[in-house]
C-alpha cells in the first residue's frame, strides 16, 4: 500500500538508485545495483567556510571518524591544472588568484568523486 511505501521510503531509495545509474552510467547495471544496495551507506559530506574557518581540520576529523577520504577542491584543480600542463586556458587564471570557468571546477571534481567506490568528505566547493 502507499503508507507502507511512504514509510520505508521506497521513492527516496528508487530516486537515488536512478540517479546514481544516469551518474555512473555502468556497463552491467544490475549488478551495479545489487552492490549499491548491498554496500554499507556512507556519508558524502560538503565543508564549506570562509578562509581560515578550519575546513581542513574539520574534514580531516570527518574523515578519520568516518574512515572516507578527504578530498579537497582546491588540491583536485591543482593537480588538473599541472597535468594540463602551462598554457591551458581554463587554468590561466587560477594561478592569479581568480576563478576558473565553472565548467571546468565542476568536470574535475565530479571526476575525482567518480573514482571513490564510497563516501567521502568534500572540501570547499564550489
Amino acid at each position: 500500500t502507499l503508507a507502507y511505501i511512504e514509510k520505508e521510503e521506497v521513492y527516496d531509495v528508487l530516486d537515488h538508485l536512478t540517479k546514481q545509474l544516469v551518474i555512473h552510467q555502468p556497463e552491467e547495471p544490475i549488478p551495479f545495483l545489487i552492490k549499491l544496495l548491498s554496500d554499507k551507506q556512507q556519508p558524502k559530506i560538503v565543508i564549506l567556510g570562509p578562509t581560515s574557518s578550519g575546513r581542513k581540520d574539520i574534514c580531516e576529523r570527518i574523515s578519520l571518524d568516518y574512515g572516507i577520504p578527504h578530498i579537497s577542491a582546491g588540491d583536485v584543480l591543482k593537480k588538473a591544472a599541472e597535468a594540463a600542463g602551462e598554457g591551458a586556458k581554463e587554468f590561466e587564471n587560477m594561478n592569479k588568484g581568480t576563478l576558473i570557468p565553472d565548467e571546468t571546477a565542476i568536470s574535475n571534481v565530479l571526476a575525482r568523486l567518480s573514482e571513490e567506490t564510497g563516501g567521502w568528505v568534500l572540501e570547499g566547493f564550489p
